[in-house]
């Protein structure tokens, strides 16, 4: 459909593996996913230990 595809991955503590596929050359997509990772896990602790703003 001419669109190219890059596929990054890497291997994790604990035998995870991560597998992120994109638009975006390299390792940019992972390294967003990571930025987009740790977001997420943050505000996850913070809405299930019953922190409110």
């Amino acid at each position: 459909m001419g669109c190219r595809i890059w596929v990054s991955g890497c291997h994790l503590v604990d035998d995870y593996c991560i597998v992120v596929s994109a638009t975006l050359p390299d390792n940019q997509a992972l390294e967003l996913y990571a930025k987009q990772w740790i977001i997420k896990t943050l505000f996850a602790g913070l809405k299930s230990s019953d922190f409110s703003l």
